[in-house]
């Protein structure tokens, strides 16, 4: 008999209720999600297995990457498995460029991008909730609120490697990585090579 392994997910009643008041008509409160799925749910399965991945994978365990998945799981809760009439969407804010909400959301990302970023945190400093920050990231820039943080970090990174003498360690923590091996893993990702590497290709 193989190893049973097993994944148990748990999202709080209130990031429910905070979806169900974007999504569904009546009282977010009185929305209940069905007990048991009696067919299979591949757009749920590729949701948890997101969450499993951003446990061993440290480039997507981050506060903002956790509370992402949240309220995705949240949203296709409610949309599909509670009953609940579901809202038209309004049309998300473009105007042809960066809506002024979200330059603010930058810019506190930028400002505190040595530091763990939630994206409730994000939606507290914009008046937006996190949900409607996670929508609007992607109808501005194509992609979620987290993918554009590590992005940011990374460029942060390169401008510090290019541009002063701090140790790698010391680049690390100040763009938000946990510690130097966490920042090579990912630099290597997504640049094709170290940081020792980038830094010496930036200085020749």
């Amino acid at each position: 008999m193989g190893v049973l392994s097993t994944l148990h997910v748990y999202v709080r009643r209130e990031v429910i209720e905070e979806v169900a008041g974007e999504l569904a008509e009546g009282d977010p409160t009185l929305v209940e999600i069905a007990p048991q799925f009696l067919a299979p749910d591949p757009a749920l399965g590729a949701l948890f297995a997101a969450i499993r991945h951003a446990l061993v994978e440290d480039e997507y365990g981050s506060a903002i990457y956790i509370d992402y998945l949240a309220r995705a799981i949240a949203s296709h809760l409610v949309s599909r498995h509670s009953g609940a009439r579901i809202k038209p969407m309004p049309a998300m804010e473009t105007h042809g460029g960066i809506v002024p909400m979200i330059r603010t959301a930058i810019d506190f990302m930028q400002a505190n991008i040595e530091q763990p970023i939630s994206l409730g945190e994000i939606a507290g400093v914009i008046g937006r909730s996190p949900s409607q920050v996670a929508r609007q990231f992607r109808a501005s820039f194509g992609v979620p609120p987290h993918r554009y943080l590590l992005v940011m970090r990374i460029k942060h990174a390169q401008r510090l490697l290019a541009t002063t003498g701090q140790p790698i360690a010391d680049v690390a923590l100040a763009c938000g990585f946990s510690h130097q091996e966490h920042m090579t893993r990912v630099f290597r990702r997504w640049c094709d090579t170290t940081p020792a590497a980038y830094r010496r290709a930036a200085r020749h």
